[in-house]
């Protein structure tokens, strides 16, 4: 758990990466979690993770240095992809960001794989003010 300005948020990780951050009262099963993973892997990508939010809420951080292993489709991982692209204090509207996935015209598409996104406050926090809103 990490304490920020909207609360508590909860770092879920496997060994291969940080899987989602959940809002408070955020429903677990907006998005595919996959089986829980108690390995020593995902125990250090818990902590770093936990460090590394602390370190930008604190103001000391500016993007992170985190594996990310979201469960999506090959279309939700590519709009995905273009939102850690988004450098920290910038915005990306739902349309620009379609069309640096090559269709503008695909913008409610991405829109609603953002609204999916797992690790969502790690790229959003990287990306727009980077405080989990936008995202996360």
């Amino acid at each position: 758990m990490v304490t920020s300005p909207v609360g508590e948020l909860r770092v879920v990780t496997v060994a291969a990466g940080v899987r989602a951050v959940l809002w408070p009262g955020d429903d677990q099963h907006r998005v595919h979690l996959g089986d829980p993973d108690n390995s020593v892997e995902a125990e250090r990508i818990a902590d770093s993770a936990v460090l590394q939010l602390n370190e930008y809420f604190a103001g000391t951080r500016t993007s992170f240095d985190l594996p990310l292993d979201p469960i999506g489709t090959v279309f939700q991982r590519s709009a995905w992809n273009v939102l850690r692209t988004i450098p920290y204090g910038r915005t990306m509207s739902y349309a620009e960001q379609a069309r640096s996935m090559g269709d503008a015209k695909k913008a409610r598409a991405v829109g609603a794989a953002n609204g999916r996104r797992s690790e969502e406050h790690t790229s959003e926090l990287q990306s727009l003010t980077n405080l989990v809103c936008r995202l996360l």
